[in-house]
């Protein structure tokens, strides 16, 4: 089957932040217990984020509950921030029927690069414009 045919869309939805008048478009693909996902949230001027916890997505298909893909699974995120014209990339972790969405921040008194939840409290700010993206492939239950 062709990778490039035969998405079904998902309304999925969140947690740990407040969409507003952003958007989020979100597909999939199920081949055999092989499921890929992938989306899109283009945060509004009334998205916001919370205070501490990382945003999560919901799943189309629920993970295996055993096996390797309930030992933290991860995907590719990425976000753009439009005002500083700056790319972050990150991971998705997986739960059992949502994704963790998270950043990989330099961080510049040491240079080391460290996993954050996008949040509040981290860098960078979020604001109308700005794209998250994901991708995450993982056997579904």
């Amino acid at each position: 089957a062709s990778l490039n045919t035969g998405w079904t869309s998902h309304t999925a939805s969140v947690a740990q932040m407040t969409i507003g008048n952003g958007t989020i478009s979100t597909v999939y693909k199920r081949i055999g217990s092989t499921v890929l996902y992938r989306g899109t949230i283009t945060f509004g001027s009334t998205t916001a984020m919370h205070a501490s916890n990382a945003p999560t997505i919901s799943l189309p298909v629920d993970a295996l509950t055993t096996g390797p893909s309930s030992l933290g699974m991860a995907g590719v995120t990425h976000f753009f921030d439009t005002s500083a014209g700056k790319r972050y990339p990150g991971v998705m972790l997986l739960g059992l029927n949502y994704g963790l969405l998270y950043l990989n921040v330099r961080q510049a008194a040491d240079d080391t690069i460290t996993v954050y939840s996008l949040n509040t409290a981290v860098p960078p700010a979020v604001g109308a414009g700005d794209v998250f993206h994901f991708s995450i492939v993982y056997e579904g239950a």
